[in-house]
């Protein structure tokens, strides 16, 4: 299957999940915070839990992936900061959607089906380092930093699932299987609702979010893209977690970073923009970045 097949497969059921919630939207009214709480609290902990048992790997990969998905995180957030600055714009989104790419149902595929099952396993590290970093200091942004920034992260079983899941993987420990199907089954929802609950919203986005949401759009992709070659002309890291972070930093704005301003924030409809607009712009760009890195 050629780089456009493997985009396609990644990123069109992508779409279509998203159409169905925008069609949803506008035929009828519906209230999405069960749907963002159940994600939050319930699904995606899960997913992270099983991830990691799925693809065990060693504590120094780990650490050198890490590494590098923090280094990409730091290098777009003083560059959305520096934009803040000089634009005045000090929307907690701009933030949000810029630091946070898709880490998981877009690269995952991508590198199981173009670089093999090694590939996927490093993938997964960045996804568990980036989706701990969302739920923590994203979190903390978008609920507006202070002692209420850290009440509504120490809430989030995100974090003590992610430090269960490393402690599993690192070993190579295994849930009883009793336990570990009800998590994989719940895990498995928490893509689906995401993209059906970012249609939902996008149904309400109005054109003046669409041209707000381009400056995001440009900090995640090209800002990312500086990052993650950065990273790797600095410190020269293994051929497998190089390309693992410049996979991972070329992706759009996460669908997660929506579901957190939905949450906490009042600017749910740029972020919304943001992840579409990121998304519809990664299916003409990424599958020059996977023929590169093959």
């Amino acid at each position: 299957m050629g780089t456009w097949g493997l985009v396609a497969e990644a990123v069109v059921p992508v779409f279509i999940v998203i159409a169905l919630g925008t069609v949803f939207g506008r035929r009828g009214k519906l209230n999405i915070k069960p749907f963002v709480d159940f994600i939050i609290y319930v699904a995606m902990p899960a997913l992270i839990v099983k991830a990691l048992v799925s693809h065990p790997v060693s504590l120094k990969m780990m650490v050198m992936t890490g590494t590098g998905t923090l280094f990409v995180v730091g290098f777009v957030g003083g560059l959305a900061i520096l934009y803040q600055r000089l634009s005045g714009d000090h929307g907690r989104d701009i933030l949000i959607g810029a630091l946070f790419a898709n880490a998981a149902n877009l690269p995952l595929p991508l590198a199981h089906f173009a670089f093999g099952t090694e590939a996927l396993s490093y993938q997964v590290i960045y996804m568990t380092v980036s989706v701990v970093l969302l739920y923590s200091l994203g979190v903390g942004i978008a609920a507006g930093g202070g002692k209420a920034g850290l009440r509504q992260l120490v809430r989030l079983p995100l974090l003590y699932a992610a430090g269960l899941g490393i402690v599993l993987s690192t070993n190579s420990l295994e849930l009883p299987s009793m336990v570990m199907r009800p998590v994989s089954m719940v895990g498995d929802t928490a893509i689906p609702l995401l993209l059906f609950s970012l249609g939902y919203r996008i149904g309400a986005i109005k054109l003046s979010d669409i041209w707000s949401a381009l400056p995001i759009v440009a900090l995640r992709v090209l800002g990312g893209a500086a990052a993650g070659l950065s990273f790797v002309w600095l410190f020269s890291p293994p051929e497998p977690v190089a390309r693992a972070v410049l996979l991972g930093c070329a992706m759009p704005s996460a669908v997660q970073s929506f579901v957190l301003c939905a949450k906490f924030c009042d600017s749910s409809d740029r972020a919304a923009a943001a992840v579409f607009l990121s998304t519809l712009f990664g299916f003409l760009y990424i599958p020059f970045v996977v023929g590169w890195l093959a």
